[in-house]
């Protein structure tokens, strides 16, 4: 018990408009200070943090430990993506203020989101959980007051990427002169494009490696993940009886038990990566591009699902796509700035595997992160070649980011694997991180590295892919344009186009006969003399 006769404090506010802003709540609300009953407390001002009293903030909460809704009686129900930001309909909030902060979680009942308690130790088999909402919050309090400055600064390096790709050639060199160009380059594309899968496609997975996924027998898959799996891998059987995909190893031997183990790593990356989205992911808000843009748009003036999910909505979203239960989540990062994408660091028990899953582009910061597409010399494993500067960046805040989390999970899980995930530009992080891993070596207990990058963005040029091959596994859908979009391949593209150009083909032989005419007539003026 406190000075006050309470456990814990509670600090209610009313939202009074843009005049008075948030303010005490009226006189038939709740009190501006009140226990866990909702009983009032006799306090006019916050207690004094160097006595030890601080708000309390987890995963439910946001930086500052509030928590929002349109009235007070709704804080007794949970909300589709938690109440750690105020929507447009929000007029009131709470934040509980303790003496003790290292305390996980307040004593209200009450509290929406509240983080399971994990076991501690390093007893095989059970998690140490490294989450610290609260030191997670502070950093992300920091990113934001730098986030402004360094948005400009990619942009100012994008700009100058333009103007030196205007410089190197002219702009009538970059714009086709008539839309036929378009047709004529889509048309050569489709025909390279094809001769080039035929030409690379090293073998197919079989429709019996198919079927045994599909209808999993293994005793250590719980039938959640049968259930999981079966839908996915049934699509697949019904599109076509065999998928052609890249092999890592280089090897041309097929076998089916082969096929299988590859087939059900491939599903695996599929759930995590999707669960990386977390909440935004399990609303259904990226089932399609009109869902999607209707994310950023009208929904977005209500509530912003991308980003204003709470910590505790987007670990019950990876439950759910990815079946990893609350107190197995070791460490999320679920606030995005530039060069700082969502991740998290979680147990998956079914396939025996520690996992680090990244996040593709969602959010502003992740857009800004994509543009800092500066080349970037690396040397790996004895390969020189270059990397995507801003997603290089990202590769390395997370590797530092995730050190204890993943030292923390070879102590509780030994000889685990470690497995490496994500879409898009998620992907092409976590090749970046597999990577680091490799040439700075994994922690202990983890004796093996797979990685599976989804439509990775392109992020490193030939040699670097090729030194990562043996434990990178890219899978990309047919022709999508994301795993072949760079800087120099944008250029080219433009000078391509161009060149397609029947007006200009027609401009520039015109052009080359007229100047062989002046050069006959040079040539004969030089030899008979001008005419009179």
């Amino acid at each position: 018990m406190t000075q006050h006769g309470t456990a814990d404090l509670w600090e209610n506010q009313r939202w009074w408009g843009h005049g008075l802003g948030w303010a005490i709540p009226g006189l038939l609300e709740r009190p501006a200070w009140s226990d866990n009953a909702g009983q009032p407390v006799g306090m006019k001002r916050p207690p004094a943090r160097s006595n030890g009293w601080r708000p309390i903030i987890t995963s439910a909460t946001s930086p500052d430990g509030w928590q929002y809704a349109s009235v007070f009686k709704h804080f007794e129900y949970e909300r589709p993506g938690g109440r750690s930001t105020a929507r447009a309909s929000d007029l009131v909030r709470r934040r509980c203020w303790r003496r003790d902060a290292t305390v996980a979680t307040p004593a209200s009942p009450r509290q929406e989101g509240s983080p399971a308690s994990t076991a501690g130790g390093s007893k095989a088999g059970t998690v140490t959980s490294v989450l610290s909402p609260a030191a997670e919050m502070d950093g992300h309090r920091v990113r934001n007051q730098t986030e402004t400055e360094k948005r400009k600064a990619v942009v100012k390096l994008f700009m100058g990427m333009i103007t030196a790709t205007i410089k190197r050639n002219q702009v009538w060199n970059l714009i086709p002169l008539d839309p036929v160009a378009w047709l004529v380059m889509w048309n050569e594309h489709q025909t390279a494009f094809r001769d080039l899968v035929n030409e690379n496609m090293q073998y197919q997975l079989t429709q019996e490696a198919l079927n045994e996924v599909a209808n999993p027998r293994s005793d250590n898959m719980p039938p959640s993940q049968s259930q999981r799996l079966s839908p996915m891998v049934t699509n697949v059987i019904q599109e076509g009886s065999s998928v052609s995909i890249e092999s890592t190893s280089g090897s041309h031997e097929q076998s089916p038990c082969r096929d299988t183990s590859l087939l059900k790593t491939l599903l695996a990356a599929a759930m995590h990566s999707r669960a990386a989205y977390g909440y935004a992911m399990q609303a259904g808000h990226l089932n399609s591009v009109f869902n999607y843009a209707l994310l950023h748009t009208v929904h977005a003036l209500s509530f912003d699902a991308a980003g204003g999910a709470s910590g505790a909505a987007n670990n019950q979203a990876l439950h759910l796509l990815a079946g990893v239960r609350p107190e197995d989540v070791i460490m999320a990062d679920w606030h995005s700035s530039l060069s700082r994408p969502c991740h998290y660091v979680a147990v998956d028990r079914a396939n025996q595997a520690v996992v680090l899953s990244i996040r593709g582009s969602l959010e502003a910061g992740d857009i800004f992160s994509d543009l800092s597409a500066s080349p970037l010399e690396m040397s790996f494993l004895g390969a020189d070649g270059h990397v995507h500067e801003g997603l290089m960046a990202a590769a390395t805040y997370i590797h530092s980011n995730t050190a204890c989390a993943l030292q923390a999970a070879g102590r509780d899980f030994p000889g685990w694997p470690l497995f490496l995930t994500g879409h898009s530009m998620g992907g092409a992080v976590a090749s970046l991180v597999a990577m680091l891993l490799v040439e700075h070596g994994l922690p202990a207990g983890l004796h093996r590295l797979d990685c599976v990058a989804i439509g990775p963005a392109a992020v490193m040029t030939a040699p670097l892919a090729e030194a990562a091959r043996p434990f990178v596994t890219s899978l990309v859908l047919r022709s999508d344009f994301v795993p072949r979009l760079t800087y120099a391949g944008v250029e080219g593209l433009l000078l391509e186009l161009a060149e397609a150009s029947p007006v200009r083909r027609a401009a520039k032989g015109v052009g080359q006969t007229f100047s062989a005419a002046l050069e006959s007539l040079k040539m004969g003026w030089s030899g008979g003399g001008k005419p009179s």
